[in-house]
């Protein structure tokens, strides 16, 4: 089994509540400083020097691996990536915006976000999606879109998303959408736990 980085960027590949402080930041893109050919320069230069910060990021498992962390002490403007060059730290493998991000990504007519329910997803996408069970490492990650628009490359790159259930959610109906499996996004067990977007990444194959 694929583990660290090369599993969340396979979860992200396998794909194929905005705020205040969202007004201040660009959509987030495969373009500009977030391109296939990026580097850290390029994020210093476009959020700079004292909003950049390299650091070990959690990958699953118990295990982190050398990145990057924009506005990495606002949780609502923090993101982590992850490079292919890990020495230069150039050719981003995988940008990520987690909990209480205020980060969008232009999807059709509409963005994604996190927070989003996974009904409106699912609208974005144009049709059901499968996503894995709940409550392991790779949990709520999106497996496939089942050729909805989400699937579609974005300059180079995928879009990925994960999600949770509602902490609310009935421990007996969490235990039926949870484990190593697939499940679809239109499963009445699966909206019946409430599910939303958790975690945005964006990733790009070697």
């Amino acid at each position: 089994m694929l583990k660290g980085r090369a599993a969340l960027v396979l979860a992200a590949l396998l794909c194929g509540v905005a705020g205040a402080g969202a007004q201040s930041l660009p959509p987030l893109t495969c373009s500009g400083p977030f391109a296939k050919q990026a580097n850290r320069a390029a994020l210093v230069t476009a959020f700079g020097d004292a909003n950049v910060r390299d650091d070990d990021i959690y990958v699953g498992e118990g295990a982190s691996e050398p990145g990057t962390l924009v506005y990495p002490d606002d949780p609502e403007r923090r993101l982590e990536i992850l490079w292919h060059d890990d020495d230069a730290r150039a050719r981003p493998a995988l940008i990520r915006a987690s909990t209480g991000s205020v980060w969008r990504v232009p999807a059709g007519p509409g963005e994604l976000r996190v927070g989003m329910a996974i009904a409106d997803v699912e609208a974005l996408n144009g049709r059901a999606f499968s996503l894995y069970g709940f409550e392991w490492d790779y949990g709520g990650y999106a497996s496939g879109w089942k050729g909805g628009a989400l699937g579609e490359a974005r300059d180079g790159c995928v879009v990925g998303l994960r999600f949770g259930p509602d902490p609310k959610a009935d421990d007996k109906a969490l235990r039926k959408v949870s484990g190593d499996r697939q499940l679809s996004s239109a499963a009445p067990a699966v909206r019946a736990v409430h599910p939303v977007v958790e975690q945005i990444t964006l990733s790009w194959p070697e």
